[in-house]
C-alpha cells in the first residue's frame, strides 16, 4: 500500500487518513481476493507504447548524429527533417 496516492491536504499523521475511502476499499478488495500479491501495482496501466524500443533507439541515435555525417545538407536537425530522414 506504499504506492497508494495520498489525498490532497494530508498532513503525514495517521497513515489511514492519508488515503481516500475509495482507494482503501480498492486495495482491501484486492487483498481479500488475492492476498499479499495483490498489494503490488498492476502493470499495463496507461496508454500502450506507440513505438517499439528499437524504433525509439534508432530515432535517438539519428538525432544525436550530426546531419552532415549522414549525408544531409544541413547543420542541425528539426522535427520535420528528422521525420523525413527516418521515413
Amino acid at each position: 500500500m506504499a504506492n497508494m496516492q495520498m489525498s490532497p491536504g494530508s498532513d503525514g499523521g495517521d497513515p489511514l487518513n492519508n488515503y481516500t475511502a475509495i482507494t482503501v476499499r480498492t486495495w482491501l478488495k484486492r487483498f481479500n481476493t488475492t492476498g499479499l500479491a495483490a498489494l503490488t501495482d498492476k502493470s499495463g496501466s496507461g496508454r500502450p507504447a506507440t513505438y517499439t524500443p528499437p524504433q525509439v533507439a534508432a530515432v535517438i541515435a539519428t538525432a544525436l548524429t550530426p546531419p552532415e555525417h549522414l549525408g544531409s545538407p544541413f547543420a542541425s536537425w528539426t522535427l520535420d527533417r528528422l521525420e523525413a530522414y527516418s521515413s
